[in-house]
């Protein structure tokens, strides 16, 4: 996992970064119980690393459209599912990703970028799924 985790600053496309994320969770559920709780420590770094990024396409035009909105719930559906204190990440996330999105003009998050308008709808789908 660790060796993994080297590779989450070289990775440039959000679909690589789910995937990437994808992988380190499977493996991180490997194991015994002690290795299992700091590998889901590190999975949900590295997801919360891949939230704060301002993803860019290869022309550097600012990701968004139906791909994207897919990638940024795998990616969160991974956070969630991996960290320990899931209500204090999901208050994070609402306190630095919604609001400001919801409360500005320019619908985004310093904290969070891939939270935007068009992602509102993924961020809340996943967050009322992992309550329920």
């Amino acid at each position: 996992i660790k060796y993994l985790k080297t590779f989450s600053s070289t990775v440039l496309t959000v679909d690589v970064a789910a995937s990437h994320l994808l992988l380190i969770s499977t493996l991180a559920k490997l194991g015994d119980t002690q290795d299992q709780a700091k590998s889901r420590e590190t999975v949900a770094k590295v997801a919360e690393e891949y939230l704060a990024r301002d993803w860019r396409s290869a022309t550097g035009e600012k990701e968004k459209g139906a791909e994207f909105n897919s990638q940024v719930e795998k990616i969160l559906m991974v956070l969630l599912s991996s960290s320990k204190q899931v209500v204090e990440v999901m208050e994070q996330l609402c306190k630095e990703g919604v609001t400001p999105v919801i409360g500005s003009k320019e619908g985004t998050s310093d904290t969070f970028p891939v939270v935007t308008r068009a992602t509102l709808g993924v961020v809340y789908k996943v967050m009322m799924a992992t309550l329920v």
